[in-house]
């Protein structure tokens, strides 16, 4: 019978490496009750992952769409967000 830890870090592995990591994670969890450890060792920079990577292809799209009350939307690009 299949592990549903070992199938779900599976899923992980498939998908960690298109991070971008400033010092590689040596283990992507270890069990340390009562949450874990994720990604162990690992050091990255969210803001410059999920932003300035997409500064060169993507400046000028839109990154970030908020509608909010009756008529009240307003949209960010990912340059806009950067600056």
């Amino acid at each position: 019978m299949a592990d549903p830890l070992e199938d779900y870090l599976a899923r992980w592995r498939s998908v960690v490496d298109t991070l971008t990591w400033t010092r590689p994670w040596t283990e992507i969890y270890r069990p340390d009750p009562p949450y874990g450890d994720w990604f162990v060792d690992g050091r990255m920079n969210l803001a410059a992952d999920c932003l300035d990577r997409h500064l060169p292809q993507r400046g000028e799209q839109v990154a970030i769409f908020w509608e909010g009350e009756p008529g009240d939307r307003r949209e960010l690009t990912y340059r806009v967000l950067r600056e």
